[in-house]
């Protein structure tokens, strides 16, 4: 335990030292490129991976009040730890992309093609993507622009979310999509159970997009990179009536994928966390340059 934890401790300082990028330089030069990266970001991650290992086990030691009771509940300090883990591995991964490190990333079958420019709005959940997009749109409509297509807005219960509604952005009409369930009984791989009114209400949505509208798609995730999902009405409606812009919302992690999917003039990667209140304007500026 003691040699682990040396080792542990000398990796976590000696990776504060070393850059992803090098790495990736090496490993690209010996033809083993995917290698390099998941060697490069794994090092730059373990200082937070310490961290967080620190603090985890800080509290588990406050919270339990004898030995037998720290011994109980071990499994508990295990299951954060894995959740701390994808955490930061999910923020590796998106950085990555956005530094447009894609290797790692398989292409998935259902392309999606675009004769416009295309805006990627991202963040990690809960990092304020639909809140901030609501303020794009505003920002636009105020400019006289012609705005189309989805939302998909949170729905509460106590302060916790527990599913998520859609709107029609030109009818203003409305109806619940998803509502949060156990992981077993959810649908398509994911913790939800999905309305059918509101995938309905969604495809009609991008069934009437006018030609030369700037498109907005809240969200796009891992149930539409499989092709499911508001992807074929997506794809269809692109096909039918290309819009002047197409504003896409996804998590972060899911960057990667997006873009490998992604064929389109011009794509631009706005991180709400990393732009803070800069994202809206940033946006609305990038649609007004090609209205311009």
């Amino acid at each position: 335990l003691v040699r682990l934890l040396v080792l542990w401790l000398v990796a976590g300082v000696v990776s504060r030292s070393i850059d992803a990028d090098a790495v990736l330089g090496v490993f690209r030069k010996l033809g083993f490129e995917r290698l390099g990266l998941v060697f490069g970001l794994a090092l730059n991650a373990l200082p937070r991976l310490v961290v967080a290992g620190r603090q985890v086990w800080i509290a588990h030691r406050v919270r339990s009040v004898s030995k037998i009771e720290a011994w109980k509940r071990l499994p508990v300090l295990a299951e954060v730890l894995l959740a701390h883990t994808v955490r930061i591995a999910d923020d590796a991964a998106g950085a990555a992309a956005l530094r447009g490190h894609s290797s790692l990333v398989r292409p998935p079958k259902a392309t999606l093609q675009c004769q416009a420019p295309v805006i990627v709005l991202t963040g990690r959940p809960g990092s304020g993507k639909t809140t901030a997009l609501e303020r794009i749109i505003d920002a636009l409509v105020g400019q006289g622009c012609e705005v189309a297509g989805l939302i998909q807005p949170g729905q509460f219960q106590d302060g916790a979310k527990v599913g998520f509604s859609i709107r029609d952005l030109r009818t203003g009409d409305e109806a619940a999509l998803a509502r949060r369930t156990s992981r077993e009984s959810g649908q398509h791989g994911t913790g939800f159970q999905f309305d059918e009114a509101g995938l309905n209400l969604a495809r009609r949505a991008l069934a009437s997009v006018p030609e030369g509208a700037v498109l907005v798609v809240d969200e796009l995730g891992p149930v539409e990179l499989r092709g499911q999902g508001h992807m074929p009405a997506l794809r269809q409606a692109l096909a039918a009536r290309p819009p002047r812009v197409l504003i896409l919302v996804v998590r972060r992690h899911l960057v990667p994928a997006l873009l490998a999917a992604l064929s389109a003039t011009d794509a631009y990667v706005v991180d709400v966390e990393s732009e803070g209140d800069e994202a809206v304007g940033k946006v609305v500026e990038l649609v007004s340059d090609v209205e311009g």
